[in-house]
């Protein structure tokens, strides 16, 4: 019995064994069938095909340089997957949104979608009945007519923001966090007591959304270049307990306005609503202190910039009162120096990948080609 055990297990590795080869062998040998845009050398499947750096910053400036080098359009080859890199505004414009009904889906992700999320996160999710649900449920409140009904709430934390910079300076960051955090607690939750940086939710958001950073940084597991890992007992322990602890997070912030939403009908599972919530809030926080960061940044880097920015504003606000949402279409020169400080410093360097729907080499090729020729 043991000796026809033995037997039988080893038809079964060797089974295995065949089968990573051959797909070794194919990941090794097979060749693009179409012709790629220009980019550095091809990478072995198990290689990182992005920049070898240690920080989101770091990746995005050497991609920029090889945009430099190679062109608007760049390839990075790990094995037979290829990597697409628009480097340029006219080439994103014209490939993506162009053909955004071919370009809508998103690559699959092992660590961060599967182990993690466990496809809960909208900003993974591919293109299809969840997504789409989702979707709807967040476009209903940040539509640009829903928008501005949170006005008013924006207007009061903006002047308790400017209040705590006038008091304590030195930790302008700590007070955009703060903001942020604010904001985006009324916008989901209907948070309406004060908020600070050592409550429990923000502590607890801003640590789920470190985790997820740090998932999503290109090439920190490596189960995304060899998916078999995920089968590995034990492989993925870690990012499982950092699902529960997130899921855990935004089922108790999502609590607080169950009486509210039992007065409507749902159409969405309890855990997707979750994670929605809990996914706005953590993409909302962080980006808007990081843009206040980064115009704090660029006000202290080009002083005469600022300058501009200053006489305009008293010419059209004065100094008795604080700027207004009707203000916005007198003050070209603060619109311009908002549009070119997100341009400088983007709040999130690398953006999401997208992928095909379905593959058309007119859609890449043909317009990544014309995309080099008008751009040099």
């Amino acid at each position: 019995m043991s000796q026809s055990l033995s037997a039988y297990q080893f038809c079964i590795s060797a089974a295995v064994v065949t089968l990573i080869l051959c797909k070794v062998k194919q990941l090794l040998f097979s060749k693009p069938d179409l012709p790629l845009p220009p980019g550095p050398p091809p990478r072995w499947f198990w290689q990182n095909p992005m920049p070898p750096a240690n920080t989101l910053i770091s990746i995005a400036r050497t991609l920029g340089d090889w945009v430099e080098d190679y062109g608007p359009v760049i390839a990075l080859q790990q094995g037979k997957q290829v990597t697409v890199i628009v480097g340029r505004m006219d080439a994103a414009t014209e490939i993506m949104e162009k053909n955004g009904a071919v370009t809508a889906d998103r690559p699959h992700s092992i660590a961060a979608r599967e182990l993690l999320s466990k496809g809960l996160r909208m900003v993974l999710e591919h293109n299809n009945e969840r997504f789409r649900r989702l979707r709807k449920a967040m476009s209903i409140h940040l539509q640009p007519k829903s928008l501005s009904k949170f006005k008013a709430m924006q207007r009061q934390d903006a002047r308790n923001f400017i209040l705590d910079i006038l008091n304590d300076p030195k930790n302008h960051q700590t007070h955009a966090l703060r903001y942020g955090a604010s904001v985006i607690l009324r916008i989901t939750y209907g948070k309406s007591t004060p908020t600070s940086n050592d409550d429990p939710e923000v502590i607890g958001v801003h640590t789920a959304l470190g985790r997820f950073q740090r998932v999503m940084r290109p090439g920190a597991y490596l189960v995304d270049r060899v998916p078999i890992l995920k089968y590995v007992p034990g492989y993925g322990r870690e990012m499982d307990k950092w699902h529960h602890y997130e899921l855990k997070l935004f089922q108790e912030q999502l609590g607080r306005v169950k009486k509210e939403m039992a007065k409507k009908e749902q159409q969405m599972p309890g855990d997707e609503m979750a994670y929605l919530a809990g996914s706005m809030y953590g993409a909302g926080s962080e980006t808007s202190a990081v843009g206040i960061m980064n115009m704090i940044l660029a006000a202290a880097c080009y002083p005469e910039a600022q300058t501009r920015v200053r006489e305009e504003l008293d010419a059209v606000v004065g100094k008795d009162r604080t700027p207004t949402w009707k203000d916005a279409e007198s003050l070209p020169q603060l619109q311009a120096f908002i549009l070119e400080t997100a341009r400088w410093r983007p709040v999130i360097p690398l953006g999401f990948a997208h992928q095909f729907v379905t593959f058309s080499a007119d859609t890449l090729f043909q317009q990544a080609q014309y995309c080099m020729d008008v751009s040099g």
